[in-house]
Parts: structure tokens; C-alpha cells; sequence
């Protein structure tokens, strides 16, 4: 089974991470190490752990000048 993995703006994942076919990695999602990604991440969900589940959330504002 072949489909295209995408990974969002601001997205990471980590070493030895497994993100499978058809995973779509949202905007500041991140994939810890060793994790296993078999559904999509929601933006700002960070995942870990085999298989991956949500282990927090990431505050994804922006930082404008005062």
C-alpha cells in the first residue's frame, strides 16, 4: 500500500520515528522519538510512543512586536 505522507508547516518528527502511508502531520504537530504514526496528527497534538497516542498540547500563537 502506497499514499503520500504529509508533513504541515511547523511540523516535526522526530528520530526513529515511523509515520505510515496516508498520515498527514497538521500544522505544529510533532511525533516523538521512536513513536509510531499510523492516524492523523491534529494541529499542535504532540504524539509518542508505539502505537503513538496524545501525550500534550502545544500552544501554537504567534509572537508580534508591542
Amino acid at each position: 500500500m502506497t499514499a503520500p505522507i504529509n508533513i504541515h508547516s511547523r511540523a516535526w518528527v522526530a528520530a526513529a520515528a515511523y509515520v505510515g502511508p496516508g498520515v498527514t502531520m497538521h500544522e505544529g504537530a510533532v511525533a516523538g522519538a521512536c513513536a509510531v504514526v499510523t492516524k492523523d496528527v491534529p494541529a499542535g497534538d504532540i504524539v509518542a510512543g508505539n502505537p503513538a497516542r496524545s501525550v500534550a498540547q502545544r500552544y501554537l500563537g504567534r509572537v508580534t512586536d508591542a
